[in-house]
């Protein structure tokens, strides 16, 4: 898989066509839920990465457009459903054969432009410690039909996403952990891919022994926000999961379960500070497809995919 380094990678991840196309990528392990599956890691990226796709119920495509599920069925997987209700989306895929499911949540589709409309207070949830606001909203838009879907499913569920998405199917999981209604549609592990942190302490009480791989692309600025750190103003984050992050070199560095690594700088500060310099050469060159700083880039899926693909 090749990299990508410009904006339209970055906001425009699902107009691309390369989706599963990864060298010595194996069948999808549906029994590989208590620890980390390279071949698992890469399907779920790369079904986070074609979540991003928008098709003709969202916005205006030509005759002969490629689906989600033109890319799905080959490989045996089918999209089920897509949910889209408000400014969330997510996708139900099935494999028959394998007798699993997926549960995917889409990402921001153009970061640069809403990531510091973030919301970072905290509101109770239930279950235990308190979660992000804005994250428990947009999950709440679809969140009936999700659950519609889990009670009636008899498959253990994958649950996955980048970016929002990944913080989506992070408090999806540990909402289907805290219901008593669901039955055997229980999460059989959770791959998250840039993930920001989702909740404060007392969330990770959550997840009990299920398995969350957090992948953290090098630099990538997004899985440093909402801060760590608290303040008078900002509440107190931690991450959940365990992060294996990809390393320069190609070095999959996994962490003891529960680490979160804190900053050393502000990232919003930083944050705004790219954006600002992205934007300003998009005005001064809109016909340019622009180089995007490497904090920014490492958020890009496709290269969380490439580099997956390469780290040992």
């Amino acid at each position: 898989m090749e990299p990508g380094n410009s904006l339209a990678a970055l906001m425009r991840p699902g107009d691309t066509e390369d989706f599963f196309q990864v060298a010595s990528l194996g069948p999808f392990a549906a029994s590989a839920r208590n620890g980390y599956c390279r071949d698992n890691a890469l399907w779920l990226m790369e079904f986070s990465r074609l979540i991003y796709r928008q098709e003709n119920d969202e916005v205006d495509r030509p005759a002969g457009y490629k689906t989600r599920n033109s890319f799905l069925q080959p490989h045996g997987w089918n999209e089920a459903e897509f949910f889209n209700t408000g400014d969330t989306q997510a996708g139900w895929f099935v494999n028959p054969v394998l007798k699993c499911a997926v549960l995917v949540f889409r990402g921001t589709l153009g970061i640069a432009d809403t990531i510091t409309d973030l919301e970072f207070d905290q509101v109770t949830w239930s279950g235990p410690g308190k979660v992000h606001v804005g994250f428990n909203n947009a999950l709440a838009d679809v969140w009936d039909d999700v659950l519609s879907k889990l009670i009636a499913c008899q498959y253990p569920v994958f649950f996955t996403g980048h970016s929002l998405g990944a913080a989506l199917a992070t408090l999806a999981a540990a909402r289907c952990l805290q219901s008593r209604i669901i039955g055997g549609a229980q999460p059989a592990a959770i791959y998250t891919f840039g993930s920001p942190r989702v909740g404060g302490p007392g969330f990770h009480e959550a997840f009990g022994n299920l398995f969350h791989c957090r992948v953290v692309n090098d630099e990538d600025i997004i899985p440093t926000l909402p801060p760590k750190k608290p303040d008078l103003i900002l509440p107190p984050y931690h991450h959940v999961g365990q992060m294996h992050r990809l390393e320069k070199g190609g070095h999959l560095h996994v962490f003891p379960s529960g680490a979160d690594a804190g900053e050393t700088w502000d990232p919003i500060a930083e944050l705004e500070k790219m954006i600002h310099s992205v934007k300003c050469a998009r005005r001064s060159q809109p016909h340019v497809d622009i180089r995007i700083p490497k904090p920014l880039c490492d958020h890009t899926p496709v290269n969380y995919t490439a580099h997956l693909e390469k780290a040992s």
